[in-house]
């Protein structure tokens, strides 16, 4: 549902122009304002055009793969914090929230991990260890100004070029979603990337609760103000009114998923691991099969010196 939310969201300003700028593998880093170093995308916005094709968005790209890539990529970017607001608040709405009674035979359904339910799911601010070469930065030739993604507040893994990948669910046309999952045994075993700054309960803090149980009949004032406060505390900053309403839309549409996934069951469909996969750069696995595989040196055997030894 994080994925698909960004179809019914704003589209990002870069997609809404031609890029003019190459777009090579591998990416040429350039040294912006500030000490911040990124892979610059220079943007037409002076001119009124909407390019429906990748090849008509990038002409200059080395590639239609490297194109399509960088493409969805920018595709992911922005409105996280709103996409994730608003899960929030739907699954409270439509799984954690019921109107049945203590003793009523009706099913309660929850989310679970593995064999145990969730008991609380958080909404996390941190930042993340990034290469120069997988951020992103934007050059307007309206104005001039830069516009880099900054990694205080993440945006999504697959735009700083996170290949992970996993298979789909129902309710989404591709075959695979980005998403990287990190669980306790890949943390362990993994860099730390990711430092976190602070953590917001769904479940314990009152406002998403408010907001689930107006969802069923629709949002007023108050419930806007709700979710904006909500997201600002998890931000720690101000945040403008068209995320709000970015949050409102995917609240909205992701209860109406969930509704229809819990109404035909589709969940006892779903397998216990979905299959992993990894979306890499065009041509980052050439030659690997040409790299020779280090040959095992044999330990010579050493003479015993004891009596009726090896001599």
């Amino acid at each position: 549902m994080a994925d698909a939310a960004h179809a019914y969201l704003p589209v990002h300003f870069a997609l809404r122009s031609r890029v003019v700028s190459p777009i090579n593998i591998p990416p040429v880093v350039t040294q912006l304002p500030g000490g911040i170093s990124a892979q610059l995308l220079e943007v037409d916005d002076t001119s009124q055009t909407d390019p429906t094709e990748p090849t008509e968005w990038a002409s200059q790209a080395s590639s239609l793969a490297v194109t399509a890539k960088a493409y969805h990529r920018v595709y992911r970017e922005g409105h996280l914090l709103s996409i994730v607001t608003g899960l929030c608040a739907a699954l409270l709405s439509e799984i954690y929230t019921t109107t049945s009674g203590y003793c009523s035979p009706d099913v309660r359904k929850r989310l679970k991990y593995r064999s145990s339910p969730l008991s609380d799911f958080d909404v996390v601010r941190g930042s993340v260890v990034v290469d120069a070469c997988d951020r992103f930065a934007y050059k307007r030739r309206s104005d001039g100004s830069y516009h880099g993604a900054r990694t205080s507040i993440s945006t999504s893994d697959f735009t700083r070029s996170t290949s992970a990948r996993w298979s789909q669910v129902h309710h989404i046309v591709l075959d695979t979603v980005p998403v990287f999952f990190v669980d306790r045994e890949f943390r362990d075993a993994s860099a730390p990337l990711r430092t976190e700054h602070k953590r917001t309960s769904a479940l314990r803090d009152s406002r998403p609760h408010q907001v689930a149980l107006a969802a069923v009949d629709g949002l007023c004032m108050e419930e806007l103000e709700l979710v904006a406060g909500f997201i600002e505390t998890v931000s720690g900053r101000r945040i403008p009114q068209e995320e709000v309403g970015a949050a409102c839309t995917v609240l909205m549409e992701a209860c109406e998923i969930l509704q229809y996934v819990l109404e035909h069951r589709l969940w006892r469909e779903y397998p216990n691991t979905p299959d992993r996969y990894l979306h890499t750069d065009p041509g980052e696995w050439d030659g690997w099969e040409e790299i020779p595989v280090p040959k095992r040196k044999k330990k010579r055997n050493k003479r015993d010196p004891r009596p009726g030894g090896t001599p």
